[in-house]
Protein backbone atom coordinates (compact mmCIF):
# COMPACT_ATOMS: atom_id res chain seq x y z
CA UNK A 1 0.00 0.00 0.00
CA UNK A 2 2.92 2.72 0.27
CA UNK A 3 4.17 2.01 -2.84
CA UNK A 4 1.31 2.74 -4.64
CA UNK A 5 0.32 5.65 -2.11
CA UNK A 6 3.91 6.51 -3.42
CA UNK A 7 3.28 6.32 -7.09
CA UNK A 8 -0.34 8.41 -6.42
CA UNK A 9 1.82 11.06 -4.82
CA UNK A 10 4.27 11.21 -7.52
CA UNK A 11 1.96 11.39 -10.49
CA UNK A 12 -2.04 11.03 -8.88
CA UNK A 13 -3.39 10.47 -12.47
CA UNK A 14 -1.86 7.04 -12.60
CA UNK A 15 -4.62 5.03 -13.26
CA UNK A 16 -3.21 1.80 -12.77
CA UNK A 17 -1.99 2.98 -9.07
CA UNK A 18 -6.06 3.69 -8.05
CA UNK A 19 -6.89 0.27 -9.36
CA UNK A 20 -4.59 -0.84 -7.27
CA UNK A 21 -5.32 0.75 -4.55
CA UNK A 22 -8.83 -0.14 -4.64
CA UNK A 23 -8.05 -3.58 -4.89
CA UNK A 24 -6.32 -2.93 -1.64
CA UNK A 25 -9.58 -1.30 -0.45
CA UNK A 26 -12.00 -4.08 -1.50
CA UNK A 27 -10.07 -6.57 0.22
CA UNK A 28 -10.42 -4.99 3.07
CA UNK A 29 -14.32 -4.36 2.67
CA UNK A 30 -14.12 -0.54 1.99
CA UNK A 31 -15.68 -0.81 -0.83
CA UNK A 32 -17.30 3.23 -0.29
CA UNK A 33 -13.09 4.17 -0.40
CA UNK A 34 -12.34 1.96 -3.47
CA UNK A 35 -15.06 4.05 -5.26
CA UNK A 36 -13.48 6.99 -4.49
CA UNK A 37 -10.41 6.20 -5.82
CA UNK A 38 -12.24 4.54 -9.23
CA UNK A 39 -14.20 7.72 -9.58
CA UNK A 40 -10.67 9.42 -9.95
CA UNK A 41 -10.03 7.65 -13.21
CA UNK A 42 -11.09 9.80 -16.40
CA UNK A 43 -13.13 8.64 -19.15
CA UNK A 44 -10.73 8.29 -21.47
CA UNK A 45 -8.34 5.99 -19.79
CA UNK A 46 -7.77 2.63 -20.62
CA UNK A 47 -9.07 1.16 -17.15
CA UNK A 48 -12.21 3.34 -17.14
CA UNK A 49 -15.03 1.08 -18.16
CA UNK A 50 -13.66 -1.71 -15.86
CA UNK A 51 -13.51 0.76 -13.10
CA UNK A 52 -17.05 1.17 -13.79
CA UNK A 53 -17.89 -2.22 -13.69
CA UNK A 54 -16.14 -2.62 -10.55
CA UNK A 55 -18.03 0.34 -8.88
CA UNK A 56 -21.33 -1.84 -9.46
CA UNK A 57 -19.77 -4.64 -8.26
CA UNK A 58 -18.61 -2.55 -5.52
CA UNK A 59 -22.15 -1.14 -4.67
CA UNK A 60 -24.10 -4.67 -5.24
CA UNK A 61 -21.68 -6.05 -2.28
CA UNK A 62 -22.97 -3.44 -0.06
CA UNK A 63 -26.83 -4.61 -1.52
CA UNK A 64 -26.90 -0.78 -2.58
CA UNK A 65 -29.02 -1.51 -6.04
CA UNK A 66 -30.44 1.43 -6.17
CA UNK A 67 -26.60 2.86 -6.87
CA UNK A 68 -26.05 0.38 -9.10
CA UNK A 69 -28.78 0.55 -11.22
CA UNK A 70 -28.20 3.86 -11.71
CA UNK A 71 -24.37 3.67 -12.83
CA UNK A 72 -25.26 0.63 -14.81
CA UNK A 73 -28.11 2.93 -16.68
CA UNK A 74 -25.59 5.62 -17.26
CA UNK A 75 -23.28 3.20 -18.56
CA UNK A 76 -25.47 1.52 -21.13
CA UNK A 77 -26.81 5.10 -22.39
CA UNK A 78 -22.44 4.81 -23.41
CA UNK A 79 -22.29 1.44 -24.29
CA UNK A 80 -25.39 0.07 -25.84
CA UNK A 81 -24.49 -2.43 -26.98
CA UNK A 82 -22.49 -4.26 -24.16
CA UNK A 83 -23.24 -7.71 -22.91
CA UNK A 84 -21.57 -7.27 -20.03
CA UNK A 85 -23.81 -4.42 -19.08
CA UNK A 86 -26.93 -6.10 -19.69
CA UNK A 87 -25.63 -9.06 -17.49
CA UNK A 88 -24.89 -6.82 -14.98
CA UNK A 89 -28.51 -4.96 -15.18
CA UNK A 90 -30.07 -8.42 -14.68
CA UNK A 91 -28.01 -9.42 -11.85
CA UNK A 92 -29.23 -5.89 -10.08
CA UNK A 93 -33.10 -6.25 -11.02
CA UNK A 94 -32.58 -9.95 -9.91
CA UNK A 95 -31.22 -9.56 -6.83
CA UNK A 96 -33.10 -6.60 -5.68
CA UNK A 97 -36.17 -8.66 -6.80
CA UNK A 98 -37.32 -7.47 -9.90
CA UNK A 99 -36.86 -10.62 -11.75
CA UNK A 100 -39.28 -9.68 -14.29
CA UNK A 101 -37.33 -6.84 -15.81
CA UNK A 102 -33.82 -9.00 -14.89
CA UNK A 103 -35.36 -11.39 -17.58
CA UNK A 104 -35.22 -8.62 -20.43
CA UNK A 105 -32.16 -8.39 -19.64
CA UNK A 106 -30.40 -11.43 -19.46
CA UNK A 107 -32.12 -11.91 -23.13
CA UNK A 108 -30.67 -8.66 -24.02
CA UNK A 109 -27.27 -10.20 -23.02
CA UNK A 110 -27.90 -13.64 -24.85
CA UNK A 111 -28.62 -11.93 -28.02
CA UNK A 112 -25.73 -9.60 -27.88
CA UNK A 113 -23.30 -12.76 -26.32
CA UNK A 114 -25.04 -14.50 -29.50
CA UNK A 115 -23.53 -12.43 -32.20
CA UNK A 116 -19.87 -12.63 -30.92
CA UNK A 117 -19.96 -16.36 -30.11
CA UNK A 118 -19.50 -15.86 -26.30
CA UNK A 119 -19.64 -18.71 -23.68
CA UNK A 120 -23.04 -17.55 -21.95
CA UNK A 121 -23.58 -20.58 -19.57
CA UNK A 122 -23.69 -17.78 -16.43
CA UNK A 123 -26.47 -16.00 -18.49
CA UNK A 124 -28.60 -18.75 -19.17
CA UNK A 125 -28.43 -20.42 -15.37
CA UNK A 126 -28.74 -16.30 -13.75
CA UNK A 127 -31.85 -16.39 -16.70
CA UNK A 128 -33.12 -19.51 -15.68
CA UNK A 129 -33.06 -18.21 -11.68
CA UNK A 130 -35.32 -15.55 -12.71
CA UNK A 131 -37.76 -17.65 -14.85
CA UNK A 132 -37.94 -19.77 -11.83
CA UNK A 133 -38.91 -17.04 -9.36
CA UNK A 134 -41.01 -15.24 -11.87
CA UNK A 135 -42.64 -18.80 -11.60
CA UNK A 136 -42.07 -19.72 -15.24
CA UNK A 137 -41.15 -23.49 -14.68
CA UNK A 138 -41.15 -24.37 -18.19
CA UNK A 139 -38.46 -21.11 -19.47
CA UNK A 140 -36.90 -21.81 -16.27
CA UNK A 141 -36.03 -25.84 -17.36
CA UNK A 142 -35.22 -24.71 -20.82
CA UNK A 143 -32.95 -22.41 -19.61
CA UNK A 144 -30.98 -24.48 -16.97
CA UNK A 145 -30.77 -26.87 -19.27
CA UNK A 146 -28.50 -24.67 -21.86
CA UNK A 147 -26.96 -23.52 -18.63
CA UNK A 148 -26.23 -27.17 -18.58
CA UNK A 149 -24.91 -27.94 -21.77
CA UNK A 150 -22.61 -24.77 -22.28
CA UNK A 151 -21.38 -25.61 -18.99
CA UNK A 152 -20.40 -28.63 -18.69
CA UNK A 153 -22.22 -29.99 -16.18
CA UNK A 154 -21.38 -27.44 -13.63
CA UNK A 155 -22.46 -28.01 -10.33
CA UNK A 156 -24.41 -24.79 -9.74
CA UNK A 157 -26.05 -25.66 -12.41
CA UNK A 158 -26.99 -29.14 -11.77
CA UNK A 159 -27.80 -28.38 -8.55
CA UNK A 160 -30.60 -25.68 -9.04
CA UNK A 161 -32.01 -27.67 -11.87
CA UNK A 162 -31.66 -30.98 -9.77
CA UNK A 163 -33.88 -28.35 -7.57
CA UNK A 164 -35.98 -27.67 -10.23
CA UNK A 165 -36.84 -30.63 -10.81
CA UNK A 166 -38.15 -32.16 -7.40
CA UNK A 167 -40.59 -29.38 -7.36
Amino acid sequence: HIFMALALYLNDKNDVAHVSVADVLEQGAQFDKANEEYAKILKDSPVYFMAQLKTVSNEMAQDHYAAARKKIETLIKEYPDNEQLMFNMGEVLRMSGDHKDAIKYYNKALDLTAEKDVDAWTVYYALGISYERNNEWEKAETAFKKALTSSNGHPYVLNYLGTLLEI
